[in-house]
């Protein structure tokens, strides 16, 4: 039978110090880069490792790992260390142990070696399988019973060619648990044999001996420093909290503490800024807000449970090592905003991340979205709403500009493939999809979903399924059309305004709303989408709304006390879509930049003798190119802009619109991948008109072969605007009067009746079709019998149509477009 042996110290090794860092979006710059670091596709040995390493937890437990790490080879890298494991068989019958333990990287280098394992005085046979350590017993383990053994080891430890793993360089030894380019990502493996996985917590003990101007600063609470001889000493931590593998971490270097108590929501909260001497007072200043941050935290998650709240600066990072935050030295040099961002992220992962873990590294998001959301609540509760809303608005952009082009393809967020574990879906887009699970929920449900999730989950992994569930039991709010739409499928929608309708009713109006959801590189519609609707009046009166719409169209009816004559929807942004947008104010003394915000739009203000008001949105999904006139070849599928607002009618505003289409991932390919030939602007007043050749632009191509460009708009209307194929001297005139259809009463209820005044032909094929594209009704129409044909449409749901007149040849003559309302 095995002895269980229970000791504090391993006599004759020295534990020494490795520093952590990494925060999990890598990348050496600013907070805009380090999660662009990719990594690799998963190899076949990986794969092999990947589950076992999981599945492990369910044959031991690890209890306890009591580290002595020598530090002191400085310029030859190497360490030797000795790793007391505790743990117990869960299941019967088990003689030996596997380790996970990083002996040789991709060229066959060797990385640590084993030199001896032992139980007490007993030496164990053990043998180097790849990247694991497996120790044999000379019988089967006894169930459910403590068991300690000691690894001792050297070697120079492994980092990772991008970023992570075990560090010496410039004055500081510390380690990264988490390598960027290696799948799995787990790295506690490259200093010491263990089970290295999200799902695997245990307790540690560290004793970390270094010499010269290196001490250790580690996690936990400090045992006390042994001087062995000279200036080589022992210091020794104690981190009494279970924690997965990859947040295992220490760090050595000429450090010098920072420490301070700020007044927390739920108590004093120890602060431990940790750099070396020349560093402290830039890190206080960078650190200034750090309690703003914990604010924020505690304030939407709930209690912080790791205690200290602590920094400790290193060359790479960062990584929310608890008490001891790996953080990137370099970025002290850098504007407070950024540190900010970055230090709220990393602090909210004591929550998302620590607390609790993914379960899987491919939903990496669950732990990354709510981090670097967190730094956006960071900056609501520093700085205000409005700061907050474009905060959330920059992120949004990049995602819709960058995401696909970073992480090469539109992903989902669970599960992400191996090679974009850390990339831009995971950080940026996971972000915004939080944004939108709190405006699902409200301000007041979304705090208790996220706080009961922290209490459910506690000190455990969590897949999405279980997010998504426990958050619905927490709220009472089902979210699996979120999680279907938002989370399991890739790509964006976009709700658009198709058309609306007032009817007087008693002392109020009834408005009819006809919605359209546009898609952006995904083909299933969203569903039970609180919706934002501001509707405004012809005095500036103003109704706000919040409606729960979904599927490609759909009807909302609401009352209000005055008759709306302009609509916007999402005016607050509490959603993130396929849409980016800016309102603004232009006076006439006032001098603007030319570049609208968010938009990719320039506006240039040439006569105003008084305020305007304007909106502009881009949406970026196709539009509806059912009603287009001659000269028209081909609409751009991929976005377009809708202007908005009020300016005088003597004003002159001109506009330039830029067009890029040369790559695939460009938004403009579609029209623009071969030739600039034949490019043009089309307009429309609104979506009843049809599109045609807007009336006074001007391109400016170069080169009409590289698919970049711009058209100019020499006077700006209120309307839509979109790139496309076509004629452009049809530029030079108005929509020819034979393409125009005359229907009444529009809206309609039962009859609709059409003017046939004027029409070439006697007889047509009238053709009544929904905006999905499907025919309703067909009917044969003879004009020479009257002046007007009468169409039964009682049969026809309240909706928007189209009405085509087609010749027998089947040419299109005219075309319009009604509504049915009962």
């Amino acid at each position: 039978m095995i002895q269980v042996i229970r000791r504090w110290w391993l006599p004759g090794v020295f534990s020494m110090l490795l520093p952590c860092g990494m925060y999990a979006q890598p990348h050496p710059y600013n907070c805009q880069h380090w999660r662009t670091l990719n990594g690799p596709g998963i190899s076949t040995s990986h794969l092999r490792e990947l589950n076992p390493s999981t599945a492990r937890s369910d044959s031991f437990d690890i209890l306890h790992y009591n580290i002595q790490i020598d530090l002191t080879d400085i310029s030859g890298k190497t360490i030797k260390a000795a790793t007391n494991i505790r743990f117990k068989p869960l299941i019967e019958g088990q003689s030996h142990i596997l380790f996970d333990f990083f002996h040789q990287d991709a060229s066959n280098q060797i990385k640590l070696s084993a030199d001896s394992v032992k139980t007490d005085s007993l030496h164990l046979g053990f043998s180097h399988k790849g990247n694991l350590l497996q120790v044999d017993f000379p019988e089967s383990l006894p169930l459910n019973q403590e068991i300690e053994i000691t690894v001792y080891y050297h070697g120079i430890p492994h980092r990772d060619t991008k970023w992570g793993g075990f560090i010496n360089e410039q004055g500081y030894i510390y380690n990264l648990g988490i390598g960027i380019s290696s799948i799995p990502p787990n790295f506690g493996k490259v200093w010491y044999p263990c089970f290295d996985s999200f799902s695997e917590r245990a307790t540690y003990t560290y004793h970390v001996k270094s010499s010269g101007n290196y001490k250790a600063h580690c996690q936990g609470e400090f045992l006390g420093e042994q001087v062995v001889s000279g200036d080589t000493v022992v210091r020794s931590y104690a981190f009494t909290q279970p924690i997965p593998t990859h947040i295992s971490a220490i760090a050595a270097s000429n450090y010098e503490d920072v420490n301070f108590v700020h007044s927390g929501v739920y108590g004093p909260v120890d602060v431990r800024l940790t750099a070396k001497p020349s560093d402290t007072a830039k890190m206080r200043t960078s650190f200034s807000n750090i309690g703003k941050a914990i604010d924020a935290c505690e304030f939407w998650y709930g209690a912080n449970h790791w205690g200290r709240v602590g920094y400790v600066t290193t060359t790479m990072g960062a990584l929310e090592i608890p008490q001891n935050i790996a953080y990137p030295v370099f970025m002290l040099g850098q504007p407070a905003s950024v540190n900010e961002n970055l230090y709220a992220h990393e602090l909210a992962h004591y929550w998302w991340g620590d607390w609790i873990a993914p379960y899987s590294h491919n939903d990496m998001w669950l732990k990354e979205g709510p981090a670097e959301y967190s730094s956006h609540l960071m900056t609501e509760a520093l700085s205000g709403r409005q700061a907050f809303v474009k905060a959330v608005k920059e992120n949004q952009y990049y995602v819709l500009t960058e995401a696909h082009v970073k992480d090469k393809g539109f992903w989902p967020l669970s599960p992400v493939p191996d090679s974009v574990v850390y990339g831009s879906h995971t950080y940026y887009k996971g972000a915004a999809v939080m944004h939108n699970l709190r405006a699902y929920l409200g301000d007041t449900l979304f705090r208790k979903g996220m706080r009961g999730v922290q209490q459910s989950m506690q000190l455990t992994t969590f897949t999405p399924e279980q997010f998504r569930d426990t958050l619905a039991a927490s709220t009472g709010v089902a979210l699996d059309d979120f999680f279907n739409d938002q989370v399991f499928t890739p790509g964006f929608a976009v709700f658009v305004s198709d058309s609306m309708h007032s009817l007087p009713l008693n002392n109020n109006w009834e408005c009819t709303i006809y919605l359209r959801q546009l898609l952006r590189k995904r083909n299933q519609f969203y569903h039970n989408v609180p919706l934002d609707i501001t509707l405004f009046g012809e005095n500036n009166q103003i109704s706000e709304h919040t409606v729960y719409t979904g599927n490609q169209l759909d009807t909302i009816v609401l009352s209000l006390p005055f008759e709306p004559v302009n609509i916007i929807l999402n005016r607050y942004n509490r959603l993130n879509q396929a849409r980016m947008e800016h309102e603004f104010i232009m006076t006439p003394q006032q001098s603007i930049p030319s570049v609208v915000p968010f938009v990719n739009f320039r506006i240039f203000k040439e006569a105003l003798s008084d305020t305007a008001r304007i909106r502009i949105e881009h949406i970026w999904a196709g539009a509806d190119t059912s009603l287009k006139a001659n000269g028209i070849d081909r609409i751009s599928s991929s976005h377009y802009w809708v202007v908005s607002g009020s300016w005088p009618e003597n004003a002159r505003l001109a506009a330039q619109l830029n067009y890029v289409g040369a790559k695939p991932d460009d938004l403009d390919y579609d029209l623009f991948q071969k030739t600039e030939s034949r490019a043009i602007l089309v307009y429309r007043p609104d979506v009843s008109a049809p599109w045609r050749v807007c009336n006074d632009f001007t391109v400016t191509a170069g080169s009409l072969t590289n698919g970049a460009g711009s058209i100019r708009i020499n006077r700006l209307l209120p309307g839509h605007y979109a790139f496309a194929k076509g004629d452009k001297l049809l530029s030079l005139h108005e929509l020819p009067a034979e393409k125009t259809l005359q229907v009444y009463p529009n809206p309609a209820e039962n009859m609709l009746y059409i003017d046939t005044k004027g029409l070439p032909y006697n007889k047509y094929v009238v053709e009544i079709v929904s905006l999905n594209g499907s025919v309703c009704m067909q009917e044969v129409m003879n004009s020479s019998l009257s002046s007007s044909f009468t169409m039964a449409v009682n049969q026809l749901s309240n909706g928007i149509y189209l009405l085509r007149l087609r010749s027998f040849d089947n040419q299109e003559i005219r075309q319009a477009r009604f509504a049915i309302i009962r």
